[in-house]
């Protein structure tokens, strides 16, 4: 999924670092990188992320497990 400037994010779990380890990378509309990946321990960094490139978290990609591993990272707000 793209931005209207053609940014995505892509969120994936990147094992060679450990099972739960999860980055994520803005790329360009021609899905070059854009900056370096980042490490993402709550939800906090990828609404982060959407600021800093201009991208609503509908235009995240997640792959594998990575939303479930930071949904399950993230402190829950008492009610």
């Amino acid at each position: 999924m793209t931005g209207q400037s053609g940014t995505s994010v892509r969120v994936w779990v990147k094992t060679e670092i450990g099972p739960r380890h999860v980055v994520a990378q803005a790329h360009d509309a021609l899905n070059n990188p854009i900056g370096e990946e980042v490490v993402v321990t709550e939800s906090h960094d990828l609404y982060e992320m959407a600021r800093r490139y201009g991208v609503t978290l509908d235009h995240f990609d997640f792959e594998g497990d990575s939303a479930d591993i930071i949904e399950s990272a993230t402190p829950q707000a008492d009610a």
